[in-house]
């Protein structure tokens, strides 16, 4: 199975990231809102979920607020491959990165090394990817996006199974902040 471990939006704060969705932006494959998440730590494939789940149980972290900030791409300079949201700076979430990936570490998981940098994926580009005419236009537009505060009050372990008509997520399991 493949697993990853996010945290979830409230329906509100989707509803607000409809109004990002643009057809006029060529190439936009757009994730569906059932896929709109803010990863923590991708796992990856593994035959059990047993071990995963009891290193996450051992977490003990502090809810908090988010919230969503701006957008921008990946790569920042040339092709664009994939449209984020930004999220806001937070020491919480940040805090509740590492405890989730010092947990994840009992396991033999290695976390990434490069720097976390918490986004939601609001589409994906292949080769037909906007030039960056049209990226910087759609990126003026809709730079000042923001939400308000909202409340993250757990975390959780989910399963994606690729489908042709993409990724599927399933709740594994979730785990309440204090």
């Amino acid at each position: 199975m493949r697993l990853f471990v996010a945290l979830d939006l409230p329906k509100s704060i989707k509803d607000k990231l409809f109004y990002l969705k643009d057809n006029q932006l060529k190439g936009a494959r757009w994730t569906s809102s059932k896929q709109w998440h803010i990863t923590l730590h991708f796992i990856g494939e593994i035959e059990s979920d047993t071990a995963i789940k009891d290193a996450l149980s051992t977490v003990s972290a502090q809810s908090f607020s988010l919230k969503l900030d701006g957008i921008g791409t990946f790569p920042e300079k040339g092709k664009p491959r994939v449209l984020w949201v930004g999220i806001s700076q937070s020491n919480l979430l940040n805090t509740l990165y590492q405890q989730v990936g010092d947990a994840l570490k009992t396991t033999g998981f290695q976390p990434e090394t490069r720097p976390f940098s918490p986004h939601l994926t609001l589409a994906r580009f292949k080769d037909d990817a906007p030039g960056r005419a049209e990226m910087d236009s759609y990126r003026d537009k809709h730079n000042s996006f923001s939400t308000d505060d909202f409340q993250i009050k757990q975390f959780t372990l989910y399963e994606s199974k690729l489908e042709r008509t993409g990724a599927i997520y399933t709740v594994r399991a979730q785990y309440e902040l204090r």
